[in-house]
């Protein structure tokens, strides 16, 4: 939907490493290209969510990638989150937070669904950061 997401994704986890099996929200996650990639690449349990696209066509993709059980489409918006607090190791968006992340207050609200010491990347056409 934007510039390559897996490739977003793979400078990303360059500066946020993923360990195997953390639980990681991939917020904004468009066609789940990324969501598909972090499972298969770095063997983690991603919640592929989006408000544009369904996730039952989500799903198809992640059943063709052979990642069923392991990514995880949810349809919901990023500022009411179906989440409980402190649920992720880790949240990444890739090429999507300028979409939702515009309140001055909205990393406050995303970073109560990341564990304490967990890490929320971003990633946008022309940069990326990390916390």
């Amino acid at each position: 939907m934007g510039p390559n997401p897996v490739w977003q994704a793979e400078a990303l986890v360059g500066s946020m490493p993923l360990d195997a099996g953390m639980r990681v929200l991939d917020l904004g996650c468009g066609n789940a290209c990324s969501s598909v990639f972090l499972a298969k690449e770095f063997g983690v349990e991603v919640w592929a969510t989006d408000l544009w696209i369904k996730p039952e066509e989500n799903l198809r993709r992640v059943v063709a990638a052979g990642v069923e059980g392991r990514v995880h489409p949810v349809y919901a918006e990023a500022r009411s989150l179906p989440y409980a607090e402190g649920f992720f190791d880790a949240i990444v968006s890739i090429g999507a937070y300028h979409y939702f992340g515009t309140d001055d207050l909205y990393l406050g609200y995303l970073a109560r669904f990341v564990k304490p010491g967990g890490r929320i990347g971003i990633s946008q056409p022309g940069g990326r950061l990390g916390w």
